[in-house]
């Protein structure tokens, strides 16, 4: 039985935004697991605004104040795609998540940057863990 909580994702639908590379780890593992375990998931396949990513701000917002989901959980790619002021409205109302796969060369080029605008950040990466730790990020 799944727990009683709404989650909004935001997430690639395709392997680095591009439908001829197929479904993207987003949409395989994060969606198919998420829609396992809470009532209810609701998606924004960002790949579709990378070309309008000021549209995507103005509908991840709209989305977030419509649900009041329990959590956001961002699978972010490239730090210009989430507006700080979009993260920081965010996570003032609402519990944010972001995950990061690439620690291991990207912390100090792209994760250590946009992390503290999120109220929860995972990494695959151990050696990270310390340095989120200094930056103040749970």
């Amino acid at each position: 039985m799944p727990f009683n909580k709404t989650v909004l994702t935001v997430m690639k639908q395709w392997d680095y935004g591009r439908p001829e590379r197929g479904v993207s780890v987003d949409k395989s593992c994060f969606g198919a697991t998420l829609s396992e375990l809470v009532s209810k998931v609701e998606t924004i396949w960002y790949d579709e605004y990378l070309d309008n990513l000021a549209d995507l701000q103005f509908l991840i917002r709209k989305r977030a104040d419509e649900m009041s989901p329990d959590l956001i959980f961002f699978v972010p790619q490239h730090k210009h795609e989430f507006e700080v002021e979009t993260l920081k409205y965010l996570t003032e109302r609402f519990p944010t998540m972001v995950w990061f796969g690439d620690d291991e060369w990207r912390f100090e080029s792209f994760s250590s940057q946009i992390a503290p605008y999120f109220t929860h950040v995972v990494t695959t990466d151990p050696w990270s863990v310390d340095k989120y730790v200094d930056l103040g990020v749970n």
